[in-house]
C-alpha cells in the first residue's frame, strides 16, 4: 500500500511543472526579440474647431435641460400611478355598489380620453432613447450638427409626453373627485 502510494505521489511530481516550485514572487523578464516592432507612436489629439467647440456646448446644454425634464415626466408618472391606483379603488367601489358617482357619463368620457392618451404615450414610448443614441454616435463622430439636431428632436418628443401625462393627471384628479 506505501509503495503505491509512493509511486502515486511520485507520478504527481512528475507531471506538475517546475513553475510550480520557482520560489520569487517576480517573474523573470523575458527579453523583447530582436524583430520586435518598435511601439506605435500616439496620434496628437484632432483639436475642435471654434463652430464645433460651440455645438458641442450647446448639445450638453440641451442635454441638462433634458434631465430636468425627465425627472418631471417620472415625477408626473409617479403621481399618475398614485392617483391610477385611487380612481381603480373608486371605481371598484361603485362596481360593488358601495358608491354611487356623480356623473356616470362624464365618468365613462374621462376613461374614453384616458384610453386615447395611453396610446398617444406608448406611440412615443422609446423614441426619446433612440433619439439621444443617435445624438451619441453622431457625437463619437464628431458630426455637431446632427448630434444637435437629434437632441433637440428627443427634447421636443420629451415635451409632448410631458404635456400628455399632465393631461391624464388633470383627468385622473377629475375622476378622483367624480368617484369620491
Amino acid at each position: 500500500m506505501k509503495k503505491a502510494l509512493m509511486l502515486v505521489g511520485a507520478m504527481l511530481l512528475l507531471l506538475t511543472p517546475t513553475v510550480a516550485f520557482a520560489e520569487t514572487d517576480t517573474a523573470t523578464p523575458t527579453p523583447a526579440p530582436a524583430t520586435s516592432t518598435p511601439a506605435p507612436q500616439v496620434r496628437p489629439r484632432a483639436t475642435l474647431t471654434p463652430e464645433e467647440k460651440a455645438l458641442r456646448d450647446e448639445v450638453a446644454a440641451v442635454r441638462e435641460a433634458q434631465k430636468a425634464l425627465q425627472e418631471q415626466a417620472n415625477a408626473l408618472t409617479k403621481e399618475n400611478m398614485e392617483l391610477g391606483k385611487q380612481v381603480k379603488a373608486g371605481l371598484q367601489a361603485v362596481k360593488a355598489g358601495t358608491k354611487t358617482p356623480t356623473s356616470p357619463e362624464r365618468i365613462e368620457e374621462l376613461l374614453q380620453t384616458l384610453k386615447q392618451l395611453r396610446a398617444s404615450i406608448k406611440a412615443t414610448q422609446g423614441q426619446v432613447r433612440q433619439l439621444m443614441l443617435s445624438a451619441r454616435a453622431s457625437l463619437a463622430a464628431k458630426d455637431f450638427t446632427a448630434a444637435k439636431t437629434a437632441v433637440e428632436q428627443s427634447t421636443t418628443v420629451l415635451e409632448s409626453r410631458i404635456a400628455l401625462k399632465q393631461q391624464v393627471n388633470t383627468a385622473l384628479k377629475e375622476l378622483v373627485t367624480l368617484l369620491g
